[in-house]
């Protein structure tokens, strides 16, 4: 859990403590364990709220990293302080959620998805060179570039990681 901090646990778990009687590490350790139930939740809460965001406003990610909101979005004041003050996490949680969307949709069209895709690593492991996992087309992902359509290769790369590569056709 990155996004916690630990010293703001540690300072609510004194707070508890303090409040408690009997031996201090006994209360320390009671107070520890309530202050990271604390914390867990209030992320679950926070990642639940990015997810409703999302969904509200149909908030897409687009191909180059930034943040897609429709210009006829009613977002409140709070609502929108809320998506600037969380863009990198918001962006984290958008990537997971195409992440799942994605995986799943190549699962109900090719239930053989999970051994083709380890059979290509094998392979990539083996040989010690990319071996191209899909490819797809999409719109032009770059404004500046003068082009109407892009080509996008996802690559095994032999160390078990995955490449994203694309390119603009002129």
């Amino acid at each position: 859990m990155k996004n916690i901090n630990r010293k703001a646990i540690m300072q609510r778990a004194h707070e508890i403590a303090k409040k408690c009687t009997g031996d201090y590490y006994a209360r320390l350790s009671l107070g520890l364990s309530q202050a990271w139930m604390e914390a867990k939740k209030v992320v679950k809460v926070i990642v639940n709220t990015y997810r409703e965001l999302i969904g509200k406003y149909t908030i897409a990610l687009h191909a180059n990293g930034q943040l897609i909101v429709p210009n006829n979005s009613k977002l409140s004041d709070k609502e929108r302080n809320m998506l600037v003050a969380a863009k990198p996490r918001l962006i984290a949680e958008l990537k997971l959620i195409n992440r799942e969307k994605e995986e799943e949709a190549r699962r109900r069209i090719n239930p053989n998805y999970d051994a083709n895709r380890k059979a290509k690593f094998d392979e990539a492991k083996a040989t010690g060179e990319p071996v191209l996992l899909r490819r797809w087309s999409t719109g032009c992902c770059d404004s500046r570039e003068e082009c109407s359509m892009d080509i996008h290769y996802e690559w095994a790369m032999p160390d078990g990681t995955t490449k994203h590569d694309w390119n603009h056709t002129w």
